[in-house]
């Protein structure tokens, strides 16, 4: 989840959890990423401090992020792609940091995802 300790962040962390899967939560802060990990996060991210890119293949073994939620935008969005499993989908939820990002296909041309 990107941007996880908003409203629609944390909202999604439950769904995730209720549908039995593994959450992992990107915020800006480390009090936000506490705050998400208590809404049932197993993982979290610091968008300040660790490239999700290099943070979503670790978490995952090398294998990559299979849905991401991506209710931010902006400087986000292309990290977040590079760093998602064969096959992966990146769902558009909104644009909070402002900037809609621009895509570069050939990312999900490489990654077969959508």
């Amino acid at each position: 989840m990107l941007g996880a300790a908003g409203g629609v962040g944390t909202t999604a962390i439950e769904l995730v959890k209720l549908m039995g899967a593994r959450a992992m939560a990107a915020a800006s802060a480390a009090e936000k990423l506490e705050l998400c990990k208590q809404m049932g996060a197993e993982k979290g991210i610091n968008d300040t401090q660790e490239s999700r890119k290099d943070s979503g293949k670790e978490l995952t073994g090398g294998k990559g992020v299979d849905v991401c939620y991506a209710a931010v935008g902006g400087v986000f969005f292309e990290p977040a792609v590079r760093s998602m499993a064969w096959i992966g989908r990146y769902l558009v939820i909104g644009f909070a940091s402002g900037p809609i990002p621009q895509i570069p296909l050939n990312l999900t041309l490489l990654k077969g995802c959508s």
